[in-house]
């Protein structure tokens, strides 16, 4: 019994000192945009009304880490619903290649990473496929954040979609390392 309560108590351990670990590392990546935007801001209402180039450089800058932050903090909250077994899916019939050229034309491209470039190769003869809409979007949308942020300056981002007999494949390739 004791050998139980000790092993018990250990995982309880683990567990906080993952959890704690886990809202450092949220807190600090909190911080990073929301002081951003702060500073921006302060700008912002600091210019002179001739500097509209700045202004529309710190408009730029703002809505990029307001971006940022509004993912980070949906990828919490989906975290905690998966953690806690609280997600719930809504599977219906879906065009997918729509769903990621809607995904796309979406996804804040000029804000997060002017410099780089999209392509896109999809098959457009697919059947409808049952699935929860919102939980592919949010993979693809991580699958592109991940491409921009790791992709050099000028980098190529490709979005393909292929079919075999029984799947279909999306691919994000980027130059990154």
């Amino acid at each position: 019994g004791s050998y139980l309560s000790t092993r018990d108590v250990q995982r309880q351990t683990e567990l906080a000192r993952l959890k704690s670990d886990f809202v450092s590392a949220v807190s600090h990546e909190l911080k990073t945009p929301l002081t951003s935007i702060r500073l921006l801001a302060e700008r912002l209402v600091k210019l002179a009304p001739e500097e509209t180039e700045k202004f529309k450089e710190y408009q730029q800058l703002i809505l990029t880490q307001s971006y940022c932050l509004s993912h980070l903090i949906n990828n919490i909250l989906d975290f905690s619903k998966l953690e806690e077994g609280k997600q719930a899916y809504k599977f219906e019939k879906v065009d997918l290649a729509k769903l990621i050229i809607d995904s796309i034309r979406d996804y804040p491209v000029n804000f997060v990473r002017p410099d780089c470039r999209l392509e896109t190769n999809l098959t457009a003869d697919l059947p409808l496929l049952y699935l929860d809409k919102e939980a592919i979007c949010r993979a693809f949308t991580n699958l592109l954040d991940n491409a921009f942020k790791f992709s050099p300056s000028g980098g190529l981002i490709q979005i393909n979609m292929h079919k075999s007999e029984k799947e279909v494949y999306i691919e994000v390739i980027d130059e990154g390392a």
